[in-house]
């Protein structure tokens, strides 16, 4: 999806995560804590729910009276 701005692909990667329900080892302590410690939204991505919100972006951008 080339088409899409920087802020849209920020959007979707942090808008289609899997959030772990149990705590998950932090790297660098080895201690076990929740994963918004680790990451912003505190999930992982899916690839495959990105792809499917970027191409929901793509259609709406696509669809007449569209403003963005």
């Amino acid at each position: 999806y080339p088409e899409l701005s920087a802020q849209q692909v920020k959007f979707i990667i942090e808008n289609s995560v899997v959030k772990p329900t149990a705590n998950v080892k932090n790297p660098q302590t080895k201690e076990m804590v929740p994963m918004n410690v680790l990451s912003k939204t505190g999930g992982i991505v899916n690839a495959y729910e990105a792809v499917k919100l970027a191409e929901q972006m793509e259609t709406d951008r696509l669809r007449p009276g569209f403003n963005n």
